[in-house]
């Protein structure tokens, strides 16, 4: 029995499935049990994510997962991997990553819109500070505002919010949650909204993949998931936590970042918003395997006089 523990959301639900799947595919002789877990950031709906304070802490949606992992009472645990602190408690490891989603933020919407054609001073909804920052970069003139929740009550709020234009999410959410409808499409309980790629704006580190942490003693549980372990991926996000990780050193400062493979050429182009300062950019290609060596070269780059 493999047991793979995580959150209660219908999104970690399917990313979950997706990795009981290719463990299956594997071997359907090994059975897979899922564990479901409430996190703090689960809980605790009150705080905020755009402008935390001291009173958020590391590791929202992920601690009570980790702990689990330390009492072995779950073998695997299942995260997005944009969620993940850099640093991971000791005793604990990222041991593997499916093949990655398209890491893109997509805005969604009642009317059809891009980001540029937005009427003006609409109002915006994000839980994240990258995204505010960099829609408000763009777009000065919009009301950014705050919600929380899991994606399909993020929709049911903007179907019943006449004040809101609309969201920035994440594309991967939506096709794993398989609402997309058409092209350009999505539906939740009925409503059908406008969707379109954001090429303005740099994704989370890790957004669109789905990250396994182990306990580092449970050599069973690494061997099956050394087995599914999608090695463009791992090179993309090793390098881009190392990014975040080289950035923030604990600051908290919004980044966006991306990062993809070409043959054996890793590519990867950041944003940094320092504290009220002009947003910093650079892009940068090593050889794939370097990903150390790239986030510290993309870092260098972007901090040049």
């Amino acid at each position: 029995m493999l047991r793979l523990g995580t959150r209660r959301s219908a999104l970690a639900m399917a990313q979950t499935r997706s990795v009981a799947g290719a463990l299956a595919r594997l071997d359907p002789a090994v059975p897979v049990e899922i564990v479901k877990i409430t996190t703090t950031g689960d809980r605790r709906l009150d705080l905020s994510l755009l402008d935390p304070g001291p009173a958020l802490e590391r590791g929202l949606f992920t601690r009570e997962i980790e702990q689990a992992l330390l009492a072995e009472t779950i073998d695997v645990a299942v995260h997005s991997l944009k969620d993940l602190p850099t640093t991971l408690p000791d005793g604990l490891e990222l041991a593997a990553v499916l093949p990655r989603e398209d890491p893109a933020d997509v805005l969604v919407t009642r009317a059809l819109s891009t980001l540029v054609r937005l009427p003006a001073g609409v109002k915006i909804a994000t839980s994240s500070a990258r995204r505010a920052c960099q829609l408000l970069y763009h777009r000065p003139d919009l009301q950014v505002s705050e919600i929380r929740g899991n994606v399909p009550t993020r929709l049911a709020k903007l179907a019943a919010d006449g004040s809101l234009f609309g969201l920035v999410l994440a594309k991967a959410g939506l096709q794993r949650l398989g609402l997309a409808t058409g092209p350009g499409v999505v539906q939740s309980n009925g409503v059908s909204f406008h969707v379109l790629e954001l090429p303005e704006m740099l994704p989370a580190a890790g957004q669109g993949i789905i990250g396994l942490e182990i306990n580092t003693a449970n050599q069973r549980a690494r061997g099956c998931l050394e087995r599914i372990n999608d090695p463009s991926t791992w090179h993309c996000a090793q390098a881009e936590r190392r990014f975040l990780q080289l950035v923030n050193g604990g600051c908290g400062v919004p980044v966006g970042v991306r990062s993809w493979t070409e043959g054996r050429t890793l590519h990867m182009q950041a944003v940094v918003f320092d504290r009220g300062a002009k947003p910093r950019t650079g892009q940068v290609a090593v050889p794939v395997e370097d990903h150390r060596g790239a986030a510290a070269a993309l870092l260098e780059k972007i901090y040049e006089e």
